[in-house]
């Protein structure tokens, strides 16, 4: 994306992901991964000095780490990481590859909430549970935390596919038993 957005540096790419990513409501959104701040050479309050305005932090957590791990998996192999993307190769369960995803998953977490910590700031929280179970709900939480009105329809939220959700359920399940 940065080189597609012929961005100079990280503040220049971010600066164009603002311009074209902020929604007529004036909203604009990130997902960011601790290891996404470390290839930019940033920590969170130098990813929130670049980026402009008022900032409302929200973080989305999994609750079930083993899932999210397997998903991971599923999503590399896959090369399915957005919805309208379509799967590349066939997946084969890799315990080593999921083990090394959690625990990479757990250090994101716990990064997430020294990072939150140090700030002393509590940001909306939000599983994925709950928005992948009460989407609506989800979102009249972020609305209530940004203070901006917006509705489903008005920010095109797209039905996401569940990607390869029987295999998901069957490495789960496989998952589990070896731990056990």
């Amino acid at each position: 994306m940065q080189a597609r957005l012929a961005a100079s540096s990280t503040a220049d790419y971010l600066a164009k992901v603002v311009a074209c990513r902020t929604s007529n409501t004036g909203i604009f959104a990130i997902k960011v991964f601790p290891w996404h701040l470390r290839a930019a050479g940033l920590d969170l309050d130098g990813l929130l000095a670049i980026l402009p305005g008022a900032k409302h932090l929200i973080h989305l957590s999994r609750e079930d780490v083993d899932a999210q791990a397997i998903s991971a998996l599923v999503a590399s192999q896959s090369g399915v990481w957005q919805h309208e993307q379509r799967m590349q190769q066939r997946l084969k369960y890799r315990p080593l590859q999921i083990k090394r995803l959690r625990s990479r998953l757990q250090q994101s977490a716990d990064y997430w909430q020294s990072a939150f910590a140090d700030r002393m700031c509590k940001p909306t929280a939000i599983t994925y549970e709950a928005l992948r179970d009460d989407t609506d709900a989800a979102l009249r939480k972020i609305q209530s935390a940004v203070g901006v009105p917006f509705s489903r329809e008005a920010i095109g939220l797209p039905e996401l596919p569940r990607v390869a959700l029987s295999t998901k359920r069957e490495w789960l399940q496989r998952w589990r038993e070896e731990a056990a």
